[in-house]
Parts: structure tokens; C-alpha cells; sequence
């Protein structure tokens, strides 16, 4: 709500010129408490002065309260300073046609968001079941049951405090399609076993984890109401964040191929999630592999991954008609694990490990690696073959390490 002008009028005479430019622009009135959301960190001083002044040029506003804390906690709630009026942070409050008891620090709650309740209120046409996930003390469950025909509504909330607020509303306003179930969403909802005409998600902040609990229990020609914090131009990503929502199978896994071989079939997947994978009953975890070497990493461990490296390095090299060494496929694979972990052949892998600054400039953006090692006066004590070649002398390996040694004899004698 935009700033009240005869509370400005109060506070001129009060305050300077540049403490009234830094007045709040708006605020939120719910029944009778007025909420600061962003209150200027250079009118603390005065907040029982600017306090004063909203509460004698609004008669119905009894305490005045600003935001100390944002959203945070299991429950995602706010924390309130009273700054003026009655020490009191519960309030009753009226929107379409519904009595609201609340407190503001105890139930997450949006007066701004009454107009969208009666607009999906209109559109819920008679008979239908609804389901509102998130419902709080029960502000949806209420304006739909009072302004709309819905055969049942069912509302789920995690947050006991704001669950028994809900109780007391729907008798309140002596509602009787609406039932009330306190708990985890993720668990009561397929706990429910129905499919319901429209859901409502009004979570603003992280909707998106529950969209499958939300998609599964949705009916056939059903509306789901998703709710995303974005800019006008960003409505794509929450499309996005519904095409990415997992239903049923094994997730990571997107499509599968049965193939015949010999006696007995295989499944060949595009995707991979080695570890719900094996622990499927119908699957032979014995023989079951992926060419995720990152995820064998993690879920085997690195012994495994360098085995699995030199397979899939070895199944290229035969495909191809190539013969190598097995003990070079070995040793490039020790060298890809000798960390303890896998890393690439790049210059965020095993290249950016070298101890020759020379031995890393030779692979990729060799102007910053040597400028930075200038920079620390790093020493390159030219300890393997890179460096050496590059510098055309005899690498410190193999016939490299003698020195010929030779005596000169004495001609005066």
C-alpha cells in the first residue's frame, strides 16, 4: 500500500527534509497490525515517532510493526519488531467475504495476494476437488470454500502454529467442504490416494521440489496452480523447472533400449544413475556398468573408476582397429586417479598439477601460465620431458641421466 499522506503531513514538522525522503514508500496493512517490510536503517531512531503518526491517521490500525528478519527457518517465517501501539502481533483480518485469524510471525501470510485467491476462486467450477499444498492458516481453503462451489478442498500445512490457526478459521467461518491435514506434503499427499481437479501451490520460494508429489495427484484435464518468484522476462524457467520434474522410473534414466544377445536380454539406457539402478531387485548388479566414469567414481570408488577408465579407453582403441599396449592404457589411467579422485586430461585436470610451469604452458594458454608464475617467481627445475624437449637437451631419463666423462690427457708430458 502506497504511503499514507496525512501520516506524512504528521511527520513533517517532525522530522528533516532528508528523513522524510527516506520515509517507506509503502507497507502492508493486515486487520489491525501495519507492516514495514524494508524499513531505512537511518529512521530506527524515529520509529516510535513515524509509528505515532500511522497510528493517529489510521483509526482500525491498533499496533505497528517492522520486518527485523526475512523469510528463514523450517517454516520460511518473518520476524516482527513492535515499534508502536499494543504489544500484539495477532490480528483478525477480512478479505472476500472470510474472517482470518492470524499471527504474522507464526504463519507465513500475504495480504497482497487476495485478489489472486478470489481469481482462482472464480475459476473453480461446482463439484470440484481441490487441494491447496502450503495452505498456512488456511487463507486459500477458506476464500474457495466461500466463494466458489467446490465440492471438498483439502488443505496441507507442515507448520503446527499455523495449522491450528487454520482449524479456528474454518470454524470461524463455519465451513464445511474443507479438511484440514497438518504435515509434510512429500508424505501425506500420496498417502491420500485420489486425484484432485485443480492444486494450488502458493510457496513462491522453492515450489518447484514438490511439483511431482503435485503432478502425480493431479486428474486427468486438471489445473495446477505454480507459483515462482521471476522477472517479467524469465516465465520460461518455470517451464523449465516443470519439464525437469521426475514422475516414475528411475531418474537420470530417459530412454531404454531392450537388445537381444545370444540367449538373454540386456538393457542399453540413455541416462545413467548407477546407484538406484543396482539396488533395483530385478537388476544383476554383478553385471551391470555405465561409462560414467565420475559416477563409478562415486558410487564404487576409485579403484573402480580406474578400471573402468582403461575398458572404455580400450574398447575405443580396438573399435578402431588399433593396437596399444595395455600397460600405456594403465599408465594413463593411473594418472588420471593417482589423486584420489578422477580428473581429465585437461588443464583443469591432470595438466594443472604439473609442477614444470613449461610442462603446463605447452598444453593450452600458455601466455598465463607464464606470466603468473613470473609473477611468484616460480622455479622450474626441469625434472621430466616436456620442458627438456621444448628447450632441445637431453631429457634426465633413461640414457639421459649419465654424463660422459672423459680424461684429457696432459700434452707437456
Amino acid at each position: 500500500m502506497p504511503m499514507n499522506p496525512r501520516a506524512t503531513d504528521l511527520l513533517k514538522g517532525k522530522l528533516s527534509k532528508a528523513e522524510c525522503a527516506l520515509l517507506p514508500s509503502s507497507y502492508d496493512m493486515v486487520g489491525s497490525l501495519l507492516l514495514f517490510s524494508d524499513f531505512p536503517k537511518g529512521l530506527v531512531k524515529k520509529e516510535k515517532m513515524i509509528a505515532g503518526a500511522f497510528l493517529e491517521s489510521l483509526p482500525h490500525i491498533r499496533t505497528v510493526l517492522r520486518k527485523t528478519k526475512n523469510f528463514s527457518g523450517k517454516y520460511r517465517l518473518p520476524k516482527y519488531k513492535i515499534i508502536g501501539g499494543e504489544k500484539t502481533k495477532e490480528t483478525l483480518y477480512k478479505e472476500n467475504n472470510v474472517r482470518l485469524k492470524l499471527n504474522v510471525e507464526k504463519t507465513y501470510f500475504s495480504s497482497r495476494l487476495a485478489t489472486e485467491r478470489l481469481r482462482i476462486s472464480n475459476q473453480v467450477k461446482k463439484g470440484e476437488s481441490v487441494l491447496i499444498m502450503f495452505s498456512g492458516a488456511a487463507p486459500y481453503p477458506i476464500v474457495l470454500s466461500k466463494n466458489s462451489n467446490a465440492k471438498e478442498i483439502i488443505g496441507v500445512e507442515l507448520n503446527p502454529a499455523a495449522h491450528k490457526y487454520g482449524l479456528e478459521n474454518v470454524a470461524l467461518n463455519k465451513i464445511t467442504n474443507v479438511q484440514l491435514i497438518k504435515g509434510d506434503v512429500k508424505k501425506i499427499v500420496p498417502k491420500l490416494k485420489k486425484k484432485f481437479d485443480r492444486i494450488a501451490m502458493p510457496l513462491p520460494k522453492g515450489a518447484e521440489n514438490f511439483l511431482d508429489v503435485a503432478l502425480k495427484a493431479i486428474g486427468k484435464n486438471g489445473i495446477l496452480h505454480f507459483y515462482d518468484f521471476l522477472h517479467e522476462n524469465e516465465f520460461d524457467k518455470a517451464k523449465e523447472k516443470i519439464k525437469d520434474v521426475h514422475l516414475k522410473g528411475i531418474k537420470g534414466i530417459y530412454q531404454v533400449l531392450p537388445v537381444r544377445r545370444d540367449e538373454e536380454y540386456i538393457i542399453i539406457t540413455a541416462g545413467s544413475n548407477l546407484k538406484d539402478v543396482l539396488q533395483h531387485e530385478d537388476i544383476d548388479a554383478f553385471r551391470t556398468t555405465t561409462n560414467n566414469i565420475l559416477e563409478i567414481e562415486e558410487v564404487l570408488g576409485i579403484e573402480a573408476a580406474r578400471q573402468a577408465i582403461i575398458n572404455e579407453v580400450f574398447k575405443v582403441i580396438e573399435s578402431q582397429g588399433l593396437n596399444v599396449d595395455v600397460r600405456h592404457i594403465m599408465l594413463v589411467a593411473d594418472t588420471m586417479c593417482i589423486s584420489g579422485s578422477v580428473k581429465g586430461i585437461t588443464r583443469y585436470g591432470v595438466v594443472s598439477e604439473k609442477a614444470s610451469v613449461l610442462a603446463r604452458a605447452s598444453f593450452e594458454t600458455p601466455i598465463k601460465h607464464i606470466i603468473n608464475a613470473a609473477l611468484v617467481g616460480e622455479v622450474d627445475e626441469l625434472n621430466s620431458v616436456v620442458e627438456n624437449v621444448m628447450l632441445n637437451q637431453p631429457v634426465p631419463i633413461g640414457t639421459g641421466l649419465p654424463d660422459l666423462v672423459t680424461k684429457v690427457k696432459d700434452k707437456s708430458k
